[in-house]
């Protein structure tokens, strides 16, 4: 990395500070819920489920604005836990009713409406050509959880993934397609990569079967299909995005991973597979599901901020170690704590220039070369709204308050 100038130096080191007192509140903050007696703790969390079923049911309400006031609230005052109700209603074959967290991550998908006739369907004609793909790679997820293997078997994500390669692929594509057959600037995708698998576990973990098949189908195709990208084009850009994010916020930190680990060190440490999966391969899971709910109300690009975050919160640890990343593996990585990374990487998100924010909050969702058309005519407006391609992979220029845009 080039030297800092006194100027940006200055302004390196403040990034620093008010990262550590952001993640200094949170610590105050979760100490402070901590303390409310379990009596309190659970007013809370029903008065806050009574406001989130309350602005669902807003008939009189537009669904943009209800979408947006959930936003707000799933950002500042997160999701409360599942009732005894709800974590046994998602147990059995397809499960049951879906729970608050679910039908809220299906709202801000856009995943609202769903046909459970068409996945049976889709069910019913078996498995697919990439059958043995899948089930080389669905037995890691979450090994050893028991909680998440009873709630979601093996054959729960079989089903779904294989359904997922049957409704957008014919047989015999092994390899690529155009997400818009008959755009030919669109995104190529390919029937099954290995972050799949543990892409589409948090949405069983949290919804029915059918539900989370058409969750996935929608986060992948119109959400991050540049992550399903036949050489994970988008993982691999996020990758790249994360260490300039990381050199924004804390160049010494950048450049000690890089003096000691080289140019690539994401790539030989748990970053690269954390990127990949949204950080599902962090545990615990209880911590997971919490961090989905910022990356799927802020939008997905948040990947990148939470991935940086995790950095920033192990600073001390990295800075003291001479190879840092042996604290970077699977073994290693320390459990995540979604009350304090949250917030460090929503920070994040307000400290970086305008022009990187607008390649981060584009990057899932186009390819490398209408990035370039997009970057340098972009300006990065803090006050218009971000709004994931629904059909046509051209977004509108990405801002920071609309914590994601409208679906």
């Amino acid at each position: 990395l080039p030297p800092l100038g006194p100027a940006a130096a200055m302004e390196a080191s403040a990034s620093v500070a008010v990262l550590r007192e952001v993640a200094h509140r949170a610590r105050r903050q979760k100490e402070r819920l901590a303390s409310l007696t379990r009596a309190q703790r659970q007013k809370r969390h029903n008065d806050l489920r009574s406001e989130y079923i309350h602005t669902l049911q807003k008939a009189h309400t537009s669904l943009s604005d209800r979408i947006r006031y959930l936003r707000r609230l799933i950002l500042t005052e997160g999701v409360p836990p599942d009732s005894e109700r709800e974590q046994m209603s998602n147990r059995g074959a397809w499960g049951g009713a879906c729970s608050l967290r679910g039908l809220l991550w299906k709202v801000m998908l856009g995943a609202i409406h769903i046909d459970a006739g068409i996945y049976a369907t889709l069910v019913q004609d078996g498995a697919t050509w990439k059958d043995d793909d899948i089930c080389n790679d669905i037995f890691r997820v979450f090994q050893g959880n028991e909680q998440f293997k009873e709630r979601v078997p093996d054959e729960k994500m079989s089903r779904v993934l294989n359904a997922y390669v049957r409704l957008n692929f014919e047989q015999g594509d092994n390899e690529t397609r155009r997400l818009h057959p008959n755009d030919p600037t669109s995104p190529l995708i390919t029937p099954y990569v290995q972050p799949m698998s543990a892409i589409v576990a948090p949405l069983l973990y949290v919804m029915p079967e059918p539900d989370a098949f058409y969750a996935f189908n929608i986060l992948v195709t119109s959400h991050c299909p540049q992550y399903v990208a036949p050489d994970l084009a988008g993982g691999m850009k996020a990758v790249a995005l994360v260490k300039r994010c990381l050199e924004y916020v804390d160049p010494k930190l950048a450049e000690h991973m890089q003096s000691t680990a080289g140019e690539d060190w994401p790539k030989v440490t748990i970053i690269l597979q954390a990127v990949l999966s949204f950080s599902a391969v962090i545990p615990p899971l209880s911590e997971v599901v919490k961090v989905w709910d910022m990356l799927l109300a802020f939008g997905v690009h948040a990947n990148v901020f939470v991935v940086t975050a995790q950095l920033v919160l192990m600073r001390g640890v990295l800075l003291r170690d001479p190879r840092p990343i042996t604290r970077l593996q699977t073994r290693t990585m320390p459990q995540m704590d979604a009350q304090i990374l949250v917030p460090v990487a929503l920070k994040i998100a307000a400290l970086i220039p305008d022009a990187l924010f607008t390649e981060i909050a584009a990057h899932p969702f186009i390819t490398e070369e209408q990035m370039a058309a997009l970057v340098p005519s972009s300006s990065a407006s803090r006050n218009s709204s971000l709004s994931p391609p629904p059909a046509r992979l051209s977004p509108p220029p990405p801002s920071r308050s609309g914590r994601g845009g409208e679906r």
